[in-house]
Order: C-alpha cells, then structure tokens, then sequence
C-alpha cells in the first residue's frame, strides 16, 4: 500500500458557484506571468471578483473566506500564513495580497501561495494517465510516487505544486489539511488522493471534504 496517496490532499476551490470569481487584476497578471519567487519589498497582489457587475445585478454576496481561490491557486489568510510559516517548504513563497470585496472594501490580511517551483511527484507507472502532450501528461488518477517522496524530509513537501502534467493540482499533506478544517478556514475543498478521479471537482456527490 502507498502511504502517501492516503497522506495527501488535491485542494480546489467550492463546488459550483459558492465564492466570488477571484482573478488577478493586469499588474498582479504581470508580475505572475513568469512563475518565479518574486521580490520582496513590492506592493502587494492585488485580486478582485471578475463577477463583481453580475453578481451585483443578481443581488449576490459572497462572504470573504479565509480561503480564496483564483484560478487554480489560492490566498489564504494571516492564520493559515503563519501556520505554513512555521515550515521551511520547498518551491513555495508566501507573498502579500489585498482582496478588492463587490462593496470595494479592501481587505489587505491574505497572502498569495506563489508556487515558483513545481514537482513531478507523480508515479509514472502506477497513475492512470489519458495521454501525453508533448512533454505534459493529462492525468486522470494520481499516484504518489513514493520514492521521490521518501526521498525529502515531510516538511519540505507538505505542499507542492505538481509538474509535468496538464492540470498542476496543488496537494496538501493531512497535517495543514487538519489545521485547516480543525480552524474553520472554508473557502476550498481537498480530495484525498485515492479518492480523487479527474472531473470529481465537478461532480456534486463526489468524496471531499470541506469546512
């Protein structure tokens, strides 16, 4: 048995239409553009809800979570900052982010998780993979490899951006995903591992949890 694909999460964001459609404005696009650790002492990201007009017409408003995701990544709050702080992650930065809220309040205490770094942790024999394009696989259930993995001490890796695929989930080891739920910090989803089959994310009886 593979401990690791018991030991990780897949995070995404609420299922169907629960949090605003958090987007980086065109300066935070920029500076993300290149997916490198980004200088420190800069002004802060800065994201807002691409769906502010409709969401205004339809007389919609979302609560500001701990947890926000924008398109694939997150920002997490102050409390979720300084936990994940406490390890030394590789290829993860935690960089200052404001939330611009429908009412146009800003809301400064979130925190970018910039992923400069991404890792092939997958197992390439026993993931079942749908095709290869170019030098990306579209994977349809992950395995962990546990080599890689075995390899690098658990606090280095307790979140990771996976590479060399299509979709590069990010995956959270069940001691944050237990901080998380155990501190009420909504706003996002996790799959464990072998529970989770491409598309799930979208399917609203399908095995998560969430705050």
């Amino acid at each position: 048995m593979n401990k690791y694909n018991d030991q990780y999460y897949i995070a995404v964001e609420p299922f169907g239409a629960e949090q605003p459609y958090v987007i980086a404005d065109k300066i935070t696009s920029t500076r993300l553009d290149h997916h490198q650790k980004l200088p420190l002492g800069q002004a802060p990201l800065t994201f807002y809800n691409r769906n502010k007009e409709q969401d205004r017409a339809k007389g919609n408003k979302w609560p500001v979570t701990p947890v926000l995701e924008t398109g694939g990544d997150f920002l997490v709050n102050d409390i979720i900052r300084e936990q994940i702080s406490h390890y030394d992650i590789d290829g993860l930065q935690l960089y200052p982010a404001v939330f611009i809220d429908d009412d146009d309040v800003i809301h400064p205490n979130y925190w970018f998780l910039n992923f400069y770094k991404t890792f092939s942790y997958w197992d390439k024999k026993q993931s079942e993979v749908i095709c290869i394009d170019g030098y990306l696989a579209e994977i349809d259930k992950y395995s962990l490899d546990p080599e890689k993995l075995g390899a690098i001490t658990e606090q280095s890796r307790l979140i990771f951006k996976m590479g060399g695929v299509t979709d590069p989930y990010i995956f959270i080891h069940q001691t944050l995903v237990s901080f998380l739920m155990v501190n009420n910090c909504n706003g996002i989803r996790f799959f464990k591992t072998t529970d989770f089959e491409e598309g799930d994310q979208f399917r609203k009886r399908a095995k998560y949890l969430q705050v």
